[in-house]
């Protein structure tokens, strides 16, 4: 007879296995990968950030990426499409865009609301520092902003619509037992091992789901031998 105890194995693994990605192993030896994207976390200058490629599915829209972004967090930070609100800042964003190797647009911050040339952050910050690069911004229907790493960081503007990866920062550092929320109902924490999955306990009505699945399965089995 099946013992309880191999029953919430059961649970606990099909739980775990069922956020795999589908991303090639190979792709996955620097960053971490979930689902259908590549997620590149580093530490800058105290602040995290997190860049998110969607190496074989669709990548995101503007607000797309900003939802997303504000979904995730770093401890108790929440996370914001990137600002840059310097020449300073534009200093620490490039080391980001080449120390994480990246090479097409990249959304940031950075939108037109109104259609008018007064440009804001998602975060909520004026813009009064800009790096755009020549004849832009071309406001003709392109009120979102990229960084273009082939322009050694200038900024081009985009239709909102168009999709790009996005880079995400947070405020706060990485240390030992910091956990990331990467916003898709999945959390990371780095440890000495790296940046490793965090399980939480499977909720009773999922996990008693889950054992009397494996019972039926059982049940079948056994009659199939019969």
């Amino acid at each position: 007879m099946i013992r309880l105890s191999a029953l919430v194995s059961l649970a606990i693994f099909l739980a775990t296995t069922a956020v795999a990605s589908t991303i090639p192993p190979s792709l996955c030896e620097r960053d971490f990968c979930f689902d259908d994207r590549i997620f590149t976390i580093g530490e800058f200058g105290g602040r995290t950030y997190v860049h998110v490629d969607y190496e074989f599915g669709d990548e995101a829209t503007f607000f797309e990426a900003a939802t997303a972004a504000e979904s995730m967090s770093v401890g108790s930070a929440p996370g914001d499409l990137v600002d840059i609100l310097s020449s300073n800042d534009q200093a620490e964003v490039e080391n980001v865009v080449s120390a994480f190797g990246l090479s097409s647009d990249i959304w940031i911050g950075l939108f037109d609301a109104d259609g008018m040339p007064i440009w804001q952050w998602t975060t909520g910050a004026a813009s009064f520092y800009s790096n755009w690069a020549f004849s832009e911004p071309d406001l003709t229907s392109n009120i979102c902003a990229v960084i273009d790493p082939d322009l050694g960081g200038e900024w081009e503007s985009e239709s909102c619509t168009n999709t790009n990866n996005y880079l995400v920062e947070f405020d706060a550092d990485i240390m030992l037992g910091t956990t990331v929320d990467l916003g898709l109902g999945f959390e990371i924490e780095f440890t000495r091992d790296g940046w490793t999955p965090v399980v939480h306990p499977i909720p009773l009505p999922g996990a008693a789901f889950l054992m009397i699945a494996g019972f039926a399965s059982l049940a079948a089995v056994r009659r199939a031998k019969r």
